[in-house]
């Protein structure tokens, strides 16, 4: 079996249905890849020393939601498709980890993540 495959691995989908990446612990921690629809080859968009996991891309496609334990629990972020603009979402001592997106109310434009459905446990 190749090295590639050895890793545990969560694939995910753009909001068309299109393949969108994989989450890979292929470098030691958990990172979020993106795959292009055109093939090539994965890019690691979240070349962090954290464990990140869990990305929901917006249904515009734009922005991924994502649980990263950056800050030493997990919270949720988001970042521009291409990885860049990474900001935090959500501080608390709950552990945030399942992102989800919504629609915002008629005549307010684009998306937000939902923190509201984002899965929280307490320790």
């Amino acid at each position: 079996m190749g090295e590639a495959l050895r890793d545990k691995r969560q694939h995910f989908e753009l909001a068309s249905g299109e393949p969108g990446g994989f989450t890979s612990d292929r470098d030691g921690t958990q990172d979020i890849w993106r795959i292009s629809a055109r093939g090539g080859g994965a890019r690691n968009l979240t070349p962090h020393p954290a464990d990140d996991r869990n990305a929901v891309w917006s249904p515009d496609g734009r922005l991924v939601a994502f649980a990263s334990n950056r800050d030493g629990d997990f919270e949720i972020f988001s970042m521009r498709a291409n990885g860049k603009q990474v900001v935090q979402l959500t501080r608390n001592s709950n552990t945030d980890s399942i992102p989800d997106w919504q629609r915002l109310p008629r005549g307010v434009s684009g998306h937000a993540p939902d923190r509201a459905r984002g899965r929280s446990a307490r320790r």
